[in-house]
């Protein structure tokens, strides 16, 4: 039986992490993916414009798939707010993003792109003449953020939603990772549901081999990883701390995230802290090895978030064998499933409070759930898994568009 033949593939994008173990969850798909295509022997090129969140870094080679970084400037903008700067950055990533493509095809040909609606790049690329088939894959995006579920609004942040919408809606290839994200674009942008292809997301396995990591504090031990904004559900979680860590005597509560932004939440840890002495760390942003280390020694996760087109921290903590609550938003139920954790309707902190409770006094919850959290993650979300339906779905667009038979 024949195999096919390898591709070419080239991954454009705004973000992206070295190590997998950015902030970003779409940094760290395009980590994933552009290693894992690359054990499956395709020939796989990252082509890199950093955004304005991102460290300046050279041209590289990560897991040995070349990487090279092409810059945008926006120091005319240096003085002006984030969001004015986004905008900025957006626009003038434009050109840089085609002539990144160009330089592609010139010293290397390829057989597909696939870039992502944040940022926009996809824009100008699927017009260029020769271009190879593009996919666009759909996080949460800038219309999501500024109208419906965190309540933000700027001028700056309606532009750059105006400018995603319309490379999703122009988009020749759009992709998602959840039924419900693909939905709730569908309605926002009025797309054929059948244009929309789905390819979850996917991440390494836990080595094993790894020393063991000391538990946390706390029994049980609650972690929460992420940004603490609004749309991550942190206030919902810290108007629920008062009521689970009286009802759990020896929790403890463990923030790992930034908390930029978020100046108010400084009175919030005072005032948990002088309730519950010695049971409420912030640890911060951190680095791979030390969120690493916090699933490995946490007893559960929490994921109060008000949307989430897929959520991360849920694969992450299943592939720890970590049982999860979680909110019902977006597409988390299908990344959960039934038996991997408990879920609550956003923005509801008593039901969050209640839900903890029962996940860790109801004898044998946290193993059982623990156990099919894994088991989960092994069949639906691992890095094999996203670069193989990711390379079948190229090549049934090759197949359809070009008629090239690989």
């Amino acid at each position: 039986m024949s195999h096919p033949a390898p591709m070419r593939i080239l991954l454009l994008t705004p973000l992206w992490s070295p190590d997998g173990a950015s902030p970003s969850g779409i940094a760290n798909h395009f980590h994933c993916l552009a290693r894992g295509l690359r054990d499956a022997g395709h020939a796989v090129t990252v082509r890199w414009l950093p955004d304005l969140h991102h460290f300046p870094a050279p041209d590289h080679t990560a897991n040995g798939v070349a990487v090279f970084r092409h810059e945008v400037s926006t120091r005319l903008f240096a003085r002006s707010g984030w969001l004015a700067r986004r905008l900025a950055w957006q626009i003038a990533a434009l050109p840089v993003a085609v002539f990144a493509v160009f330089r592609q095809l010139a010293e290397q040909r390829c057989d597909i792109i696939e870039t992502t609606s944040f940022s926009a790049l996809g824009w100008w690329v699927e017009k260029l003449p020769g271009t190879p088939p593009c996919f666009t894959r759909i996080s949460t995006t800038l219309d999501q953020l500024a109208t419906r579920h965190t309540g933000a609004y700027s001028r700056a942040l309606l532009l750059t939603a105006a400018m995603e919408n319309a490379c999703i809606r122009q988009a020749r290839g759009p992709l998602t990772h959840t039924r419900r994200h693909r939905d709730e674009i569908e309605v926002m942008l009025g797309l054929d549901p059948r244009r929309v292809a789905l390819v979850p997301h996917g991440i390494d396995p836990a080595r094993p081999d790894a020393a063991p990591a000391p538990r946390l504090a706390g029994a049980p031990a609650l972690l929460f990883v992420g940004n603490l904004g609004h749309r991550k559900g942190a206030d919902i979680l810290l108007e629920a701390a008062p009521a689970f860590l009286a009802a759990l005597p020896g929790a403890a509560l463990h923030l790992a995230g930034s908390t930029e932004g978020n100046d108010s939440l400084t009175a919030v840890f005072a005032s948990l802290r002088n309730a519950f002495p010695g049971r409420l760390t912030v640890h911060g942003r951190v680095d791979a090895e030390t969120l690493e280390n916090l699933y490995r020694g946490c007893d559960a996760v929490l994921v109060p978030s008000r949307y989430e087109s897929f959520g991360m921290p849920l694969v992450e903590a299943m592939r720890h064998a970590r049982p999860i609550v979680a909110t019902t938003a977006g597409g988390i139920p299908e990344v959960v499933g039934p038996d991997a954790g408990v879920l609550v309707p956003p923005g509801d902190a008593p039901a969050l409070a209640s839900a903890i409770i029962a996940l860790c006094t109801e004898p044998g919850q946290l193993a059982r759930r623990g156990g099919a959290a894994l088991r989960r993650f092994e069949s639906l979300f691992t890095t094999r898994s996203l670069a193989a339906a990711s390379a079948e779905l190229y090549r049934a667009r090759l197949r359809f568009e070009e008629g090239v038979v690989v």
